[in-house]
């Protein structure tokens, strides 16, 4: 068995790249099997999940032509607005994203290789592995690890626009994982051409718990990328006012880096929050951060999966999240932590206020939290995973 994972990248901080990394080693350890990974940018920065010696990391640019600047410019236009689409033009945008040279190259370095499985992390990856598929007698796996909203009806997004190819495409699609049943329901409506059946493939734990949270500091967690947009990260600051009037001596650590960092750094500043915020940056131990605190804080706007709320779960930490498709699938409302109205961010600041001033309800949902987890053990995902592969 040689399988091939096309993604768009595997060096970065992200949930997609720790859960992709951490199946495709287990992997290898189960089977056997040879592994390929091509994916951009591969070998330009620090590797923050290890891969195992029989995982090969090919940087995809090799296959790739560059675009010039016209088809940089419409692709830009075209993620903003979906004009391509509104205007039917299905065979530009095709060919545009897809070019046929590039094709060419993938095709020949996944022969010459004889792998006999592609699977496509996320909608554009898939698209290209079912590309593929279509000219090869290559088995392709779709892996879906977003919502269908935020591939498709989200402008700026990476497939914004791309929703007529996928369609086109996903007949080739011999297996169609997504994260969650609300994902299924969705892709399934929207979805018409497709020839398989939708599963749902949970994002499994990626870590060893080796020692749960005592659950008795006034600190709390934010794990994740430092986005605006996607994680939220400007509703820390008013979270964080509203518990620091009821005690000043809460500490917020937050665990990761991103592209809205500065902004963050200047509202700590402007806010005088910096004896209560402690920016972490990324870090390959996050496991002592969960041991340490007694809450987990998930501000996403919106969320595929949420693979820091399964982790706090094992560490039984109780996890405050605003309510969206990923986070509802896994957090049992007042059971394991809370589930808040997206933009409630008084009725947010005061589930966490009550989690901080009530021990026996920690404690009761710290119990409860760890029996969750074991539901996203990576043995049992890697079973599903594995079935489909042979």
């Amino acid at each position: 068995m040689k399988i091939c994972v096309l993604m768009q990248e595997i060096q970065s901080l992200g949930g997609v790249q720790r859960v992709v990394t951490t199946m495709l080693n287990r992997l290898v350890e189960l089977e056997k099997c040879e592994v390929y990974i091509l994916a951009p940018e591969y070998g330009k920065s620090e590797v923050l999940y290890p891969v195992k010696k029989e995982i090969h990391c090919v940087n995809d640019f090799t296959l790739r032509k560059k675009a010039n600047f016209l088809q940089r410019a419409i692709k830009k236009v075209n993620s903003e607005t979906a004009f391509l689409e509104k205007i039917n033009a299905v065979d530009i945008c095709d060919k545009l994203y897809f070019s046929e040279s590039m094709l060419k190259r993938y095709v020949k370095f996944l022969t010459d290789n004889r792998i006999t499985c592609i699977v496509g992390a996320g909608a554009y990856y898939s698209i290209l592995a079912a590309k593929i598929a279509k000219r090869t007698n290559i088995k392709c796996i779709a892996w879906m690890h977003s919502t269908y909203e935020s591939y498709f009806e989200t402008p700026k997004h990476g497939t914004y626009g791309l929703r007529s190819v996928f369609l086109r495409y996903a007949p080739f699609m011999n297996h169609f994982f997504v994260l969650t049943k609300k994902d299924k329901e969705i892709f399934s409506k929207k979805v018409s051409t497709l020839k398989t059946e939708i599963e749902v493939l949970y994002n499994p734990l990626t870590l060893d718990v080796n020692r749960i949270s005592k659950l008795n500091s006034k600190s709390i967690l934010f794990v994740g990328r430092l986005s605006i947009e996607h994680k939220g990260i400007d509703r820390l600051i008013p979270i964080m006012r509203r518990v620091l009037s009821w005690d000043p001596d809460v500490k917020l650590e937050v665990v990761g880096d991103g592209g809205d960092k500065q902004y963050l750094i200047q509202e700590i500043k402007r806010n005088h929050l910096e004896n209560s915020i402690k920016l972490v940056g990324l870090s390959n131990n996050v496991t002592e951060y969960y041991q340490n605190a007694s809450v987990l804080l998930v501000t996403s706007r919106y969320e595929g999966f949420g693979l820091v709320i399964t982790e706090a779960l094992a560490h039984g930490v109780p996890v405050v999240s605003f309510n969206a498709y990923g986070p509802d699938e896994i957090i049992r409302n007042c059971k394991d932590g809370f589930l808040v109205t997206q933009d409630h961010i008084d009725e947010y600041a005061d589930k966490v206020i009550s989690l901080l001033s009530d021990i026996e309800m920690r404690n009761s949902m710290s119990k409860n939290a760890r029996e969750r987890a074991l539901d996203f053990s990576l043995d049992t995902i890697m079973k599903q995973f594995i079935k489909v592969l042979e």
